[in-house]
């Protein structure tokens, strides 16, 4: 039989959705050691579609040149020299495996925007459609954000240490495998184009769904005190699980324990019946 692999499930050790559940970090422990695939895919995008994965507003240059320089002093392995006239962001952007995301307290209304990003990997999101904002219209969607997390978020920035680095670890559940994942598949889909989600039954949702998992990091620049935002995303299918009954159930329990609007947000009823069913296969079998 397969190894086992309880410890690793997100959902069993992940803080609730709509709680912040920062944990400091040393900075050695910031950026992740380079994979040569995913870096390909984050330079193939920035060649390919640059306009939806970089964007920055022409005044914070030196916001991006102070996180350019820190990407750079942290990166795991050494990186290419900047190219003349190069944006700072692009110049790093391609080279490691998390997203950077400039946020800067504007200085008349005091709100966080995202100014400037190089987002190869979004999580149902446009970048364009983001750029610009305060923390509360890119979280509009989010169920919960404004009542429960803005006013913590904008405090937690406002007072946070320059060059301090903290971290928190988030997951969710996405069809296919893409990790640019601007638009959320659904699994009610009966087409079968290409980009589109397969028709999704207790046998093929343990290969067709997808645990995205983020570790998002925070540091505030000691010149700028722009808050530099890193994303690093991992994809792991759910038949990762498939021997791990403990995880399965537990993954079930997680999302009927949802709020209403956070089941609709994350698109669970496009997945949980096939979901439900692939898991009492499962542990169906583990009994005998």
């Amino acid at each position: 039989m397969p190894v086992k692999n309880y410890s690793s499930a997100p959902w069993m050790k992940r803080p609730n959705p709509i709680q912040i559940g920062l944990t400091a970090i040393r900075p050695d422990q910031w950026l992740a050691k380079a994979d040569t695939d995913i870096l390909g895919q984050r330079q193939t995008l920035l060649d390919t579609h640059r306009q939806a994965v970089f964007a920055a507003e022409t005044q914070n240059l030196e916001a991006c040149a102070e996180a350019a320089k820190l990407v750079r002093q942290h990166a795991k392995t050494p990186l290419r020299p900047k190219e003349p006239l190069e944006h700072p962001l692009l110049s790093v952007g391609g080279e490691i495996m998390e997203d950077c995301l400039i946020l800067q307290r504007g200085e008349v209304d005091a709100q966080w925007r995202l100014t400037a990003a190089v987002l190869c990997f979004p999580a149902h999101w446009h970048l364009d459609e983001k750029m610009g904002q305060p923390l509360l219209n890119i979280h509009h969607p989010v169920p919960h954000y404004a009542e429960k997390l803005n006013h913590p978020v904008n405090r937690l920035f406002d007072h946070m240490e320059r060059e301090k680095f903290s971290r928190r670890k988030n997951w969710t559940l996405q069809i296919g495998d893409r990790l640019h994942a601007p638009k959320r598949l659904s699994g009610h889909t009966d087409h079968h184009e290409p980009g589109l989600a397969p028709v999704l039954t207790p046998e093929n949702v343990g290969a067709a769904i997808y645990c995205r998992e983020e570790v998002q990091s925070f540091v505030k620049l000691p010149e700028t005190e722009a808050i530099l935002f890193t994303i690093q995303t991992k994809l792991s299918p759910l038949q990762k699980w498939q021997y791990d009954k403990e995880a399965l159930l537990a993954l079930i329990d997680e999302l009927a324990a949802l709020s209403p609007a956070m089941r609709t947000y994350r698109a669970v009823e496009s997945y949980e019946k096939a979901l439900i069913g692939w898991v009492h296969q499962q542990t169906a079998k583990q009994k005998k």
